[in-house]
């Protein structure tokens, strides 16, 4: 008797579970429901918009600032460089030789794809660069095509292609592999920060009269030499090694040159 009651019990505890179960999943729906991204469907105006952020951002010419304009799995395919950069650093180490040029952008012709959350801006545009070589002032015309994703509440940058068009040389705006030490970033001949950075003095160089090493005995200029009175040698007092020196060594950079960012 023990053994058939107790079996109508267990099936009622299993079809109570079940029916739990069931009432739960309309419950469970509605929550992941919620939490869906909101649809945004852009127009011709955020396009415009997007690439005018874009080109203002140009104008600071400070890299991390137009980096940050992109998604973290963004990619770039500049005309300026044939290697396509597709993280962070490689997009900042574009536009890093990029600015440098002093880059602005004039819209042309576009064509629109929007849909939910993404939008696809691509035409032609009218490259301002300036010749750092000569200092002139340079139009390179060029197709480009941007890729925008919203996400986080805001639209960035997922993919951005730019050429040139057939029969435009590109000239003296190329941008360096990323290989390229950074200490060229500093304008050999005035000395001014490029890009948002700034260079420390280099050391000094000794005398080139010590360099031509001790005069002939005999000589006119070793006679005169001797009949003058030799100066005293003065002790130079043994200065350590900076912090910042010793940080150029351990990066494996050329003593004497540190790159700065600006911004903290």
């Amino acid at each position: 008797m023990r053994s058939e009651t107790r079996q109508p019990r267990s099936h009622a505890r299993l079809w109570r579970s079940i029916a739990q179960s069931l009432l739960a999943i309309p419950m469970l729906c509605g929550i992941a429901r919620a939490e869906a991204p909101p649809c945004v469907v852009p127009d011709a105006t955020v396009a415009a918009t997007l690439l005018d952020r874009w080109n203002t951002t140009l104008k600071t010419q400070h890299p991390d600032r137009v980096t940050r304009l992109f998604t973290a799995d963004a990619s770039v395919l500049g005309f300026a460089s044939p290697i396509a950069r597709a993280n962070y650093m490689a997009i900042r180490d574009y536009y890093l030789y990029f600015l440098q040029f002093e880059p602005q952008v004039s819209p042309g012709a576009r064509a629109l794809q929007t849909g939910c959350n993404f939008l696809i801006d691509q035409g032609t545009y009218t490259l301002t660069l300036k010749n750092r070589a000569t200092g002139d002032v340079e139009k390179r015309e060029a197709r480009y095509r941007f890729i925008y994703e919203f996400t986080h509440g805001e639209w960035r940058i997922a993919q951005h292609i730019d050429m040139l068009l057939p029969g435009t040389l590109a000239g003296a705006f190329a941008v360096p592999p990323p290989s390229t030490p950074r200490v060229a970033l500093v304008d050999s001949t005035t000395g001014t920060a490029v890009a948002g950075f700034v260079k420390r003095e280099p050391p000094s160089v000794a005398p080139a009269s010590r360099l031509n090493g001790p005069p002939v005995r005999g000589s006119r200029q070793g006679s005169e030499a001797e009949d003058a009175p030799q100066p005293k040698p003065q002790r130079r007092s043994q200065q350590r090694p900076s912090h910042s020196a010793l940080r150029d060594q351990k990066a494996g950079e050329p003593a004497g040159f540190y790159l700065e960012s600006l911004e903290r």
